[in-house]
């Protein structure tokens, strides 16, 4: 009986001080010289209200992928374009809880996702490896208007009938109903324009996509009338420029849905961030070929059609997401999930831009121009990462879209961008090579936390101010002149911070025996040892060991900076063990007393906690 009560109790606690709590932990930043244009971001809604619910994903490639295989023969036209990559990727059913999760984390100030652990972004090294698109090549500049006429006339077979026709936009289903029945009798003329068609399709339906759902931009036959000179270009330049002006939009503070390659945003998230990816099964399931044998190895991100196994990681949860990853630890990323054993083994196609993968060249997309900063993640590319230089990313460029432009000639409007994309190989951001863990007092971490949106959710928040003090009363532990005054203050600090400083009054004489911890080793169902006394087994989680020895460096009576990065562990409620602190020392006024016992739960913390005090 009284274990069911104890893990009612902690499994119930964070209800308790979840009230209020928004009121009175702000997520940051803190200093707002970078992060501008918080009070706009969806994030403020987030955590002031009203919740804003999750995105809608705009993409339309089930029907290409479900219905029609990819034929052999038109394989080799694909592969001159530079599309057989994404071709072989396929159809993948889209998280959208995941999605706006890391939506949440997009900021357009910067072009980087701000998690606990720094800054992380989508690369030209992401999109060539996991798509297979060619990235060193010229620009997708000129006019969207053109003569839809005269491209039908040069590409026979296009000419779509009127009511399939949106001024200068046709509607997908019309591609997908050209290539779902190749004659096998077909000549080359006619190949050729099934695998134009298919490519209009990966266009608008995945790579392009729009928030109409339905319509692709005639605009792009005039790349396509020959394959070889479309495989010239940087179409993976222009889907990550796409992909940046969709999360500008949707990650606005009324945001509703979002476009593009979300695919890439998911499969990328999968590779660096593998606490939200499901388990890769052992089956893959591509049944877009018939034989493996007569079609070329696909890229990165066609090992994802592997079969997914879900029921150990907690998807399709936005308030689970959220809360993942704001109590993300340092080994809850992959940098490099790309070393060179692994490229080595895919396509020459997926490697063939890797001398400009880390430029500081604009990316084009006709009229959007979106500025890439691989200086702010030199972690990615296993390079030391500094405090970046102050810029901004052009809010006036953000402005500029189609409406009203058709007709402009972009490579002209935008010349100056296009010169310096020309010159791309000239500006390649570089770095001393990182031998081991950026420690979490790095002068750039401390920085960091200081300009950052900390936490979405307010467990985030919790954990965070938890996390504070247990560090605060593990430092002062230490020591041999330990001041129990002070170690009862940082734990009365910390459970005011979480709005369960009630639990400090009127405590029951039996506290203390009620809350021992048991050294019994007791089993969960996974073998994992739980502690019952203090910690349910259902919210146990397999302790590690972070591999940055993180010390403290502040002063331990010092108020709350909120300034350290959350813990790993999500589930652990460590208030409770806060108010024990703060009720064994509350009858003395300092000195020493039990400095054993406040040790011994600190041991249990690290345990369980996963802590950064581990190498302390």
């Amino acid at each position: 009986m009284l274990s069911l009560l104890v893990v009612c109790y902690f499994s119930c606690s964070f209800n308790i001080f979840d009230l209020g709590l928004k009121r009175d932990m702000d997520p940051g930043p803190i200093d707002d010289s970078v992060l501008s244009l918080q009070a706009l971001h969806r994030s403020t809604r987030v955590w002031n209200g009203p919740e804003p619910g999750i995105l809608t994903i705009r993409r339309n490639s089930a029907a290409l992928h479900r219905l029609v295989q990819l034929d052999e023969r038109i394989v080799e036209h694909l592969h001159a374009a530079g599309f057989y990559g994404t071709a072989r990727v396929g159809f993948i059913s889209i998280d959208w809880h995941l999605i706006t999760a890391l939506v949440e984390r997009w900021r357009p100030e910067t072009h980087t996702f701000h998690f606990p652990v720094g800054e992380m972004t989508i690369t030209l090294q992401d999109v060539q490896i996991i798509l297979g698109l060619p990235v060193d090549g010229l620009p997708i500049t000129l006019s969207c208007r053109g003569d839809y006429n005269a491209l039908c006339l040069t590409q026979p077979g296009f000419p779509f009938p009127e009511n399939n026709r949106d001024r200068w936009r046709i509607q997908i289903r019309q591609p997908v109903k050209m290539v779902s029945n190749l004659p096998q009798d077909a000549d080359d003329v006619e190949v050729q324009r099934y695998a134009r068609a298919y490519i209009l399709q990966l266009l608008g339906g995945t790579l392009f996509a729009d928030k109409s759902n339905n319509l692709v931009h005639i605009t792009y036959l005039q790349f396509l009338e020959d394959f070889e000179a479309a495989g010239q270009y940087s179409w993976g330049s222009a889907t990550l420029a796409h992909l940046y002006r969709q999360l500008m939009y949707c990650v606005n503070i009324d945001g509703a849905e979002i476009a593009g390659p979300v695919i890439l945003l998911q499969l990328w998230a999968w590779d660096r961030l593998p606490f939200l990816a499901p388990i890769m099964g052992n089956h893959l399931r591509d049944d877009m070929i018939d034989n493996e044998a007569l079609f070329p190895p696909p890229p990165f991100g066609h090992r994802w059609r592997h079969a997914l196994e879900t029921t150990g990681t907690s998807m399709h949860v936005l308030t689970k997401y959220r809360e993942m990853i704001d109590m993300q630890g340092p080994d809850e990323v992959v940098w490099e999930p790309y070393p060179e054993t692994v490229i080595s083994d895919l396509p020459a196609y997926c490697s063939s831009g890797r001398a400009i993968w880390r430029t500081r060249a604009p990316l084009l997309f006709f009229c959007v121009v979106e500025l890439y900063n691989p200086d702010r993640v030199m972690r990615q590319f296993g390079m030391k990462q500094r405090i970046p230089h102050l810029h901004s990313t052009s809010m006036e460029l953000h402005k500029i879209d189609l409406r009203g432009k058709t007709d402009k000639d972009w490579s002209a409007e935008h010349s100056a961008y296009v010169c310096l994309w020309n010159e791309r190989a000239s500006n390649i951001a570089t770095d001393e090579i990182l031998d081991e863990p950026l420690d979490f007092y790095d002068p750039y971490m401390l920085w960091y936390r200081r300009i950052t949106r900390r936490f979405m959710s307010r467990r985030g928040a919790i954990a965070e101010a938890l996390a504070h003090g247990m560090t605060s009363i593990h430092q002062l532990t230490l020591g041999d002149d330990v001041s129990i005054a002070r170690i009862r203050d940082v734990a009365a600090s910390t459970l005011t911070a979480v709005r369960a400083d009630y639990r400090m009054h009127n405590v029951p004489t039996s506290f203390e025996a009620s809350h021992h911890t048991s050294h019994d080793d007791t089993r969960s169902r996974h073998g994992t040892p739980v502690y019952t006394s203090s910690v349910p087994p259902n919210e146990f989680e397999t302790p590690h060991t972070p591999s940055v020895p993180p010390c403290m460096a502040f002063e331990a009576t010092e108020a709350f900076p909120f300034d350290i990065a959350p813990t790993s562990s999500r589930h652990f409620n460590a208030t409770p063990i806060m108010m024990n602190f703060s009720e064994s020392t509350s009858t003395h006024e300092g000195g020493m007393r039990d400095i054993d016992d406040i040790r011994e739960k600190m041991i249990k913390i690290q345990l369980i906690w996963g802590s950064r005090m581990s190498h302390c």
